[in-house]
């Protein structure tokens, strides 16, 4: 144990929190179970790990774990001892980070008095203590009593350890922003320049401390106006950052806490953002920008579905047989959380698979070169855009302010990449003015004037800015972000009263990145559909609950019901209502069947599954991926309430006896977006969801929308149609025909087009104008 913490302080140095992260876990948790909670060398560890959350960023998981620690420190050594002030300081520390200044800084002035008292005024603790209310005091703006602080600590620090000691670069980091703030630039850079050119020497370039000095250096370089420096130091950055990241994120264990490490570097992409969007910037820095969001949207995402490729096509044994070990335990936690398991059930076998995912992380690192999120530029992008193409991507950011430092309300900028010509950035406003107007084009009953004033405020917002450029063009891609990905855009309204799609050809991408994605090694034949499902009997309630015109509609929790003790038993306790038979459903799917055995008759003849027939069983063990994957179902969606949810349990789709799972919690009837990730998609071109509101999900930062369409284009399907909101069962029916019709009569082979034509068509019919806004396509 002695060996695991030493080793795990020896990563924390190099940066390499994930790896240390994993050593201290298991270190606290074998000191727990022979020790006790209250041995000091539990509690030791404990502060440890909580240190280590700390460095990631994930202060929420650290502060709980440091005030206990507090706690049982006083009580089993009293408030003197130098290990209490230790705790002390820490959450001090972490109080700091989550704004709470007010209780960070009367806890920081008593551990400073005190080991300055029992310690002395240079002790590395007493000094630790000075140095983090110096930070307190700087972010409050009491800037002489923080300087006179940080310059006593520094001074202190250059003697003992010596100034190429990354706590003696951390304190020259502090300084160097507080100077900043002063607005002393040149005393500033003098003090940045000394600590990047040590820290790179000493840390190397994808430390994270040298690159919060390098993020520094770019603030303040912004802040003196120096443009052509700033750019400079940013692009040394963003390799860096990017190499770091790649080699974190299948070093930490936790699926969440590799979410949130992605969401932790947030910041820098605010920098670069905020920097280029200042007039006179420069292209270097709007290059940046385009750059940075290019290789950082989606980052998570990207190295999942690479995983998920080498776990369907690698030949390597170990990778094979890990494989069979992720589905397995997907199957069993999907099963787990429809019967309403214990919390500390779901948690183990969420950690089982966190630990698979990772094992099979370690093993593939050497094939991580091939994933376009380390290699693809934005010259890549251009060169396969058309001349008549452009590409609108947009990213939600923070303001940054130079001089403190400080982000402001979230905003969306859009980036504007053209085949030739310069590259555009432009603010596209605040993210709070748009979240009315996406919940309207969200709404299960829509009133159309809202949704028209909608579509209206959302086009001014987001696309008006670059209409001058875009109209100009034949096709439109657009990669939105954030609450952005369940936005019609092909539906918005100009102000002459004209819907976009009628303009352009609008496409929706995930990232810009999506224009790069190579063809399949090898095209899948033929279609699989699924539809007029016998999803059982529904229970009754005081008479025929079946709508008169079904819809396909989205089970949600009843957040207030005593019936739900805990949100996630919600697999079959929120679906409660049952679902009711969409009679259309089938004719759609036999329609398309025949459609497609007319026109592609040199295909395996299409599988067309209906009734009973149509179960998890038999979607799952499709003996080669189709062509086209077509299911015309329910689907339904939980809001999360708890981080540690994994997003892929949050969604699914009704498959046959989904209503048994009403009575039977162990029934096979739904099917989870988890479940998704085990199919074999590879040489999909195209799958279609038609079902209610299945572009829904939970909402991360730069990752999308995880649901089921991140769930289908990891099991490797190209493109995917989804619903943004309840569409009723004869209007799915048509809509869908109407596609496959324009789809298998063209020439060529292009989906997306064949969907331009099904809405235009649309348009032109009252009968069916109401339904085409519904169903977005993703993908490219």
């Amino acid at each position: 144990l002695r060996t695991a913490n030493s080793l795990s302080g020896l990563l924390r140095v190099e940066g390499k929190f994930g790896e240390a992260e994993r050593l201290i876990e298991g270190e606290a948790r074998i000191r727990r179970r022979v020790q006790g909670n209250q041995h000091e060398d539990t509690l030791t560890a404990t502060n440890n790990l909580a240190t280590i959350y700390f460095e990631q960023g994930r202060y929420d998981k650290a502060e709980p774990l440091l005030r206990e620690n507090l706690e049982a420190r006083k009580r089993a050594l009293g408030d003197h001892n130098p290990a209490t002030l230790r705790s002390m300081n820490n959450l001090a520390s972490a109080y700091r980070l989550l704004k709470r200044n007010d209780l960070a800084e009367p806890l920081l002035r008593d551990a400073l008095e005190l080991r300055r008292r029992y310690l002395g005024p240079e002790h590395r603790d007493t000094l630790s203590s000075a140095n983090n209310l110096a930070l307190v005091l700087r972010d409050q703006k009491k800037f002489p009593e923080s300087e006179e602080l940080l310059n006593t600590v520094l001074a202190a620090r250059r003697k003992s350890p010596g100034p190429d000691d990354p706590d003696t670069l951390l304190i020259m980091n502090n300084l160097s922003a507080l100077l900043r703030m002063k607005g002393e630039y040149g005393s500033a850079e003098e003090l940045l320049g000394e600590a990047r050119e040590r820290s790179l020497k000493r840390l190397g370039s994808e430390n994270p401390l040298t690159m919060a000095i390098m993020t520094n250096s770019v603030l303040n370089s912004v802040a003196a106006w120096q443009p052509a420096k700033a750019a400079s130091i940013e692009k040394q950055i963003e390799q860096s950052l990017l190499s770091y990241l790649g080699s974190e994120l299948y070093s930490t264990e936790a699926a969440s806490a590799r979410r949130q490490l992605v969401d932790a570097q947030a910041g820098f992409q605010d920098v670069a953002i905020s920097f280029a969007l200042i007039p006179g910037a420069g292209d270097d820095a709007t290059l940046n920008a385009a750059s940075i969001v290019l290789h950082f949207k989606g980052l998570a995402t990207e190295e999942k579905a690479f995983l998920s490729h080498l776990s369907r096509e690698g030949s390597d044994p170990r990778i094979r047989a890990l494989a069979q070990d992720i589905a397995a335990l997907r199957n069993k936690l999907s099963l787990a959380f429809q019967v309403g398991q214990r919390r500390e059930a779901l948690s183990d076998l969420s950690s089982q698979l966190d630990r698979k995912e990772l094992e099979l992380g370690g093993i593939s690192r050497e094939f991580t070169q091939a994933l376009q999120s380390r290699s693809a530029t934005v010259a890549d992008v251009r060169a396969k855009l058309d001349s008549e193409d452009c590409l609108l991507e947009i990213r939600q950011y923070r303001p940054v302010d130079f001089v403190s430092g400080e982000g402001g309300e979230p905003r969306f900028a859009g980036i504007l990449l053209e085949r030739s010509g310069r590259i555009q950035i432009k603010d596209l406003g605040t993210v709070s003015a748009l979240i009315d107007s996406v919940a309207a084009m969200s709404d299960r009953k829509p009133d159309a004037d809202k949704l028209r004033a909608a579509n209206r405020l959302l086009y001014d917002q987001l696309l008006a800015p670059f209409a001058t450029e875009w109209r100009q063009k034949r096709r439109l891609y657009v990669a939105p972000d954030g609450l952005l990905y369940l936005v019609s855009f092909g539906a918005l309204v100009d102000q002459n009263g004209r819907r976009v799609v009628e303009e352009k050809d609008v496409r929706l991408l995930q990232t810009a990145r999506d224009v790069l994605r190579a063809p399949a090694e090898r095209m899948a034949k033929g279609l699989f559909a699924m539809g007029g499902i016998d999803f059982g009997l529904r229970p009754r309630d005081g008479g025929d609950t079946t709508p008169a015109a079904p819809a396909r509609v989205t089970s949600a929790v009843n957040e207030t019901s005593s019936a739900v003790t805990y949100a996630r038993e919600a697999g079959a306790d929120a679906l409660r209502g049952g679902f009711g038979p969409l009679v259309f459903s089938k004719p759609e799917v036999e329609g398309i069947g025949m459609l497609y055995r007319l026109s592609r008759p040199d295909e395996p003849a299409p599988q067309i599954v209906t009734g009973a027939e149509a179960t998890k069983a038999r979607l799952m063990s499709l003996e080669r991926p189709p062509r086209v994957l077509h299911l015309a179902t329910h689907a339904f969606f939980r809001p999360s309430r708890e981080p540690a949810d994994q997003p892929l349990l949050l969604s699914g789709i009704a498959v046959a006896h989904a209503n048994d799972t009403l009575t039977d919690k162990a029934a096979a009837g739904l099917l989870y977006g988890i479940e998704f990730l085990d199919m074999n998609l590879e040489g999909t071109e195209l799958a279609v969801l038609s079902a209610c509101e299945t572009a829904r999900g939970q909402i991360d930062y730069g990752e999308g929308v995880s649901g089921l369409v991140q769930a289908l284009r990891t099991a490797g399907a190209r493109t995917v149609i989804v619903t943004l909101r309840p569409v009723e069962d004869e209007a799915a029916e048509q809509f869908m025909t109407l596609f496959y019709h324009h789809w298998l009569s063209q020439d060529g082979d292009d989906p997306a087009d064949a969907f331009r034509k099904a809405q235009l068509d649309s348009l032109g019919d009252a009968a069916r104008s109401s339904a085409w806004s519904n169903f977005i396509m993703i993908g490219g």
